[in-house]
């Protein structure tokens, strides 16, 4: 799963019809999500330029969708270094979105997203652990 706050971000629609009513079949289950985080890094570094882009491109307005895409805001994503991001779906996402190449990136699905294990033990991350402890103190 992703590094994100389930609480702050904005759930899945389920279908009109039932959460199962079609097993996932009918028009309103083929919808991709494209959420366009707006934390202070991301909003800092354009989230809301991105959004116009996207809402001007898939011809959507935020907060809705159409036939292929359902557009929103989130809250953080859990990867400000790489501002701004973009959830798309469940577990794909763009980082470092930029307003030239938004839509393309939205429409290819973006980057999986794996598990991002930190092993404070492994030699190469010794450094960090020393300045994390630093910072403690």
């Amino acid at each position: 799963m992703i590094n994100a706050n389930p609480k702050r971000r904005n759930p899945i629609k389920p279908c009109q019809k039932g959460q199962n009513c079609c097993g996932n079949k009918c028009k309103d289950h083929k919808k991709t999500m494209v959420q366009v985080c707006s934390s202070r890094s991301c909003a800092a570094f354009g989230s809301k330029r991105i959004m116009e882009t996207l809402s001007k491109e898939l011809e959507v307005e935020p907060g809705k969708s159409n036939d292929t895409y359902d557009l929103s805001f989130c809250g953080c994503l859990g990867y400000c270094s790489q501002s701004p991001n973009v959830l798309i779906g469940e577990d794909h996402i763009v980082f470092d979105a930029e307003v030239e190449t938004i839509t393309e990136k939205v429409k290819q699905g973006g980057t999986k997203l794996e598990e991002r294990i930190l092993d404070l033990d492994d030699d190469l991350n010794n450094d960090k652990k020393q300045l994390f402890d630093d910072f403690l103190e």
